[in-house]
């Protein structure tokens, strides 16, 4: 059981460090601060703020870009258009989207007048007919008179304790009552759908002309518009059922449902607007694993929306940290391989030989060559490197080399380079003696032979490339 568990946690633990990680980098394109540019792992160390931009070789890399103005800018990374608006299912004139609270509040100021019962229709008579025509009157002891025609006639007796009450008048009443009520609602939608059109015009305008908008701040306050409205559109439609269904049209009615559709229609296309504006201006996920290459070259390119000329351009330079990396530099090298030069002296006890001398050249020689240098990409200014390569000395004969170097800078570099060189050199013929005496012939040549050797080097080389990026292209 427990070598079970030992290896399912093994398995899961190997499972963990082979999924791979995005690092993102965001930047904030508002006025500048601490925090403008901040590099998430999606590991343990999130929301790092970092003195450099650097990521991990084994990660991929996105960018997103914050607090942008999307109204008054167009946003395009590497001349590829980044998601700016996207498309806005919004149905301001859903149904569903009718509060039902709304719609209760409205339908109790308008008197269901075809329904209502004996005691009902008394206490309408007290609210609306009482007060004008029946004040002395007890309304406990009024007789509904539905086959009346005549209630003036009916009003106009002097009867203290009893009175007769014409059903068609009451309901005739009701409704022009009830007219009244829906164009005061007209009237008070009207002016809450003016105010709402001037703040929405007037925000647009001002978010136009502002350089960086806050995400949250812009929603917080579109999502205040969206619900004011919902709720105007709300009353509008309950309203626009009980005019239609209560007979309550009129002409002054109709001119003014008209004029509330066209606001409310601005409203819209203005919220439309609001809702269609997409903050997440950002990279797909660029890998770079296998690639020979330094660092990531992302530039960020801000448009005019209405001119559509390029207005700022911010490159950003990302340094790959971690893997290896192979460079070629070239420069002037000194080896202690170095080839034996020979001279003769006559010797002074015998005439037919000679002694054989070394000439004095020096402990080393020098010539140019290139190496590779293989290193670690430790993100910073200064790394250990790895050397091979070979160097053409001026003999022109070839030697290899082999070593470490300590190379400085980043854009260009300078190395510092010290290893073994290995090579073909002259050597004297192994039956001869430097100082010894031999009969040369008449060539009175000193033999020599060329034997591979190891010596070692220094030199210093330089990086004639720049270093190697992989440009975003988000196509």
């Amino acid at each position: 059981m427990k070598k079970s568990l030992l290896l399912a946690s093994l398995f899961f633990s190997l499972l963990s460090f082979a999924q791979k990680r995005n690092t993102v980098i965001e930047i904030d394109l508002s006025e500048p601060k601490k925090e403008t540019i901040t590099v998430k792992n999606g590991g343990k160390k999130d929301n790092v703020q970092v003195n450099q931009l650097e990521f991990h070789y084994k990660n991929s890399l996105s960018f997103n870009f914050i607090n942008g103005n999307p109204l008054k800018y167009t946003y395009k990374i590497k001349n590829n258009l980044v998601n700016i608006f996207e498309e806005s299912n919004l149905n301001i004139f859903d149904k569903s989207q009718i509060s039902p609270k709304v719609e209760a509040q409205i339908k109790a100021d308008i008197i269901e007048a075809d329904s209502i019962t004996l005691n009902e229709k008394k206490k309408v008579v007290q609210t609306f007919i009482v007060q004008d025509y029946f004040k002395n009157f007890n309304i406990n002891n009024i007789e509904i008179n539905s086959t009346s025609n005549n209630f003036s006639e009916l009003s106009k007796k002097n009867k203290p304790q009893k009175a007769i009450v014409d059903v068609n008048y009451l309901l005739s009443s009701i409704r022009k009552q009830n007219k009244k009520i829906v164009s005061d609602k007209l009237n008070t939608l009207a002016d809450k759908s003016k105010n709402l059109d001037n703040q929405i015009t007037l925000f647009i305008q001002n978010s136009k002309v502002q350089k960086s908008l806050d995400k949250d701040d812009f929603e917080s306050q579109r999502d205040v518009f969206y619900v004011e409205y919902v709720n105007i559109v709300s009353e509008y439609k309950v309203l626009e059922k009980i005019i239609t269904e209560k007979e309550l049209i009129n002409a002054e009615n109709l001119k003014k449902i008209k004029s509330n559709e066209e606001i409310n229609s601005k409203i819209e296309e203005n919220l439309k607007i609001l809702f269609k504006v997409n903050f997440d201006n950002y990279s797909l996920p660029i890998d770079v694993t296998g690639k020979n290459i330094d660092l990531v070259e992302v530039t960020l390119e801000i448009y005019d929306k209405e001119k559509n000329e390029l207005i700022e351009s911010h490159p950003y330079r990302i340094w790959i940290r971690g893997g290896i990396k192979i460079d070629v530099s070239g420069g002037l090298y000194f080896t202690s391989l170095v080839d034996d030069e020979f001279f003769t002296e006559d010797d002074p006890n015998n005439t037919d030989e000679k002694i054989i001398r070394q000439k004095d050249l020096g402990k080393f020689d020098f010539g140019f060559g290139s190496l590779l240098n293989i290193r670690f990409r430790n993100g910073k200014d200064y790394t250990l490197v790895a050397n091979v390569g070979a160097m053409l000395k001026a003999d022109q004969d070839f030697q290899f080399l082999t070593g470490l170097g300590l190379s400085f800078g980043r854009d260009e570099r300078l190395i510092f380079n010290a290893g073994l060189a290995m090579g073909r050199v002259d050597r004297l013929q192994s039956n001869l003696q430097v100082g010894n005496s031999y009969n040369l012939g008449d060539s009175n040549t000193v033999s020599v032979v060329k034997k591979f050797d190891i010596g070692c080097f220094f030199g210093v080389s330089y990086n004639f490339s720049k270093p190697k990026s992989d440009k975003s292209k988000t196509e």
